[in-house]
């Protein structure tokens, strides 16, 4: 959707067999309202919702995977993205901030152990 102009949005809309205004209140709920959420999208038909969303929002990241440390101030999660491409993050809560590690491309420079106190969650 992102990718798309308004015009597009609306040719494809209307690929689609939507009249192309469908295009225009989708792309107010994605960029106004903040939300990919068909069940938010009461505007919509309910019949067209699903179809709308699958065809313009498919989902971008997967969760593959979580660990998280026994006191759960960390979480080391596996994604894959839309493409199939794999990257990895690192959730760190500590006292007065938190951090976010995300790798990438060929792995983090903090070489962070897979701590044996980690478990699956």
């Amino acid at each position: 959707m992102a990718d798309l102009g308004l015009d597009e949005r609306i040719a494809k809309a209307k690929e689609m067999g939507l009249p192309g205004f469908r295009a225009k209140q989708l792309s107010v709920h994605y960029f106004q309202h903040y939300t990919a959420d068909p069940d938010a999208m009461t505007d919509l038909p309910a019949a067209d919702r699903e179809k709308l969303v699958e065809e313009f929002l498919p989902p971008l990241l997967t969760e593959i995977r979580r660990l998280k440390t026994d006191d759960g101030a960390t979480i080391k999660f596996l994604w894959r993205l839309f493409d199939g491409a794999m990257v990895e993050s690192v959730l760190m809560r500590y006292r007065n901030r938190i951090t976010l590690c995300i790798s990438s491309q060929c792995g983090c420079g903090m070489n962070c152990p897979s701590a044996p106190r980690a478990r699956t969650g």
